[in-house]
């Protein structure tokens, strides 16, 4: 296995050292992971060890909360509210630059 470095140079990195590792790098979807033997092995692990269920399932539910913020986030950017910068360049047209040029102080 390989990976790009941040100079776009390849280095060799071998696997995760353990399950849980991978499943921090890969995410919790095995579907999703590249490497079948760990696949398998990470399905069995699933049924046998407790910590790593653990920490799969809390990557699961991390996910899911990150997904939930990301769709609220998303709904709160696509509703126009009053903040939106179409509101702001309408409210700056309604303006009267002689109102805003006489409200200064005159210099003593």
């Amino acid at each position: 296995m390989s990976k790009t470095s941040g100079e776009g140079r390849f280095e060799l990195a071998s696997g995760p050292a353990s399950l849980q590792e991978a499943v921090d790098r890969w995410g919790p979807d095995l579907n999703l992971w590249p490497d079948l033997m760990l696949v398998r092995r990470a399905r069995e692990a699933l049924l046998a060890d407790r910590n790593f269920r653990g920490h799969r399932d809390r990557a699961v539910a991390e996910a899911a909360r990150l997904s939930r913020a990301a769709t609220s986030l998303d709904k709160r950017i696509a509703a126009p509210s009053s903040g939106s910068p179409a509101s702001c360049s309408r409210r700056r047209d309604r303006r009267s630059f002689t109102g805003v040029a006489g409200s200064r102080r005159s210099p003593p």
